[in-house]
């Protein structure tokens, strides 16, 4: 369990930089599917400050963006998901 932690740690010291995070989060996008580039999203957004803040800048409200961030994409959160990979 201590190699998690350390590449929790290593990965917030890195999206720290905006040019890092932006960097992370192409990479995701280039994989063209929401289920990988979801959690890059909440992985920055908890380092910039909040899912909250995300959600507004998003023009979305706090419930629909948790549901962008749920680890199994359904149906029913599809429309979100547009949102999120549209901001970002």
């Amino acid at each position: 369990m201590a190699k998690s932690r350390a590449y929790e740690e290593t990965l917030k010291e890195l999206l720290v930089d905006p040019r890092e995070a932006a960097e992370y989060l192409n990479a995701a996008l280039e994989e063209g599917d929401p289920a990988a580039f979801l959690p890059a999203l909440k992985d920055v957004a908890n380092v910039h400050g909040s899912v909250g803040k995300l959600a507004e800048l998003a023009s979305l409200n706090r419930e629909s963006m948790y549901a962008c961030f749920r680890k199994t994409v359904t149906h029913a959160s599809a429309a979100s998901t547009r949102c999120c990979m549209r901001w970002a």
